[in-house]
């Protein structure tokens, strides 16, 4: 199995998935991109292949002509010089993240303070997107969660009852779960809440018969990942147009 290839996949098929629920997802024969009014996510662009110069210079048409922002995202896989063509063409990058993978070989010790249950109707919805904004400080539409819950496992994480935090899982390969949007509403941090949520999404995996689980770390979330066994593979990177 191609880990690597599988972790994009995973991440490109979430934004396609929440893309064509919301009736906001496009795709030409080079890249796709999602285009969605009133939201931060999933509006971006990522290429299919190798990006060229023609299919870049039709992708910044694209970009310029949106009324939302849209960034694009790429990966140094295969393509390790991707960010000297986009900031050629006038792009700058916005952030970078880490695609970590691990091999599930078993459950994971975890403490039982924190219970999680998954969205399953509009109240989860509001209030998971209420969480997600609250720890990650950008919006993802309650309505987008609402319409997509069927096809993404939304998940909240309480202690005692009170909200803490927010985590996706997504597989539509049994083989292979992405883990997504794990995040703690500032007032919870330093709790080791974080933890203790990946172990239990972990263990789902495993009970579910995943046989990897992937992921995209930030720079701070990256030690807590590596604590548990992912490892990274890859860079991924985000970038804008420059006005």
């Amino acid at each position: 199995m191609n880990v690597v290839k599988e972790n994009i996949e995973n991440l490109t098929r979430l934004w396609q998935t929440v893309g064509e629920r919301a009736h906001a997802y496009y795709s030409e024969s080079n890249f796709s991109y999602c285009k969605i009014d009133g939201a931060e996510w999933p509006n971006r662009l990522w290429f299919h292949n190798e990006i060229n110069k023609t299919s870049l210079e039709l992708a910044k048409e694209i970009i310029a002509a949106s009324p939302v922002h849209l960034k694009v995202s790429c990966w140094d896989v295969p393509q390790n010089n991707v960010g000297r063509l986009l900031e050629d063409a006038g792009f700058t990058k916005a952030s970078e993240q880490f695609g970590m993978s691990l091999k599930l070989n078993g459950p994971f010790e975890s403490a039982s303070r924190i219970g999680i249950h998954r969205v399953e109707n509009k109240a989860g919805a509001i209030l998971w997107a209420e969480l997600f904004q609250k720890a990650f400080n950008y919006q993802i539409s309650p309505t987008l969660v609402e319409v997509s819950f069927h096809n993404i496992g939304y998940f909240i994480a309480s202690h005692n009852g009170q909200p803490v935090g927010t985590c996706i899982l997504y597989s539509p390969k049994s083989e292979v779960v992405g883990v997504h949007s794990l995040g703690i509403t500032p007032e919870m941090r330093r709790k080791g809440y974080a933890e203790e949520i990946m172990k239990q999404m972990l263990n789902q995996s495993v009970e579910d018969g995943s046989a990897y689980a992937v992921l995209q770390a930030s720079e701070m979330a990256k030690p807590m990942y590596e604590k548990l066994g992912f490892s990274k593979q890859f860079m991924m990177y985000n970038y804008q147009i420059n006005n």
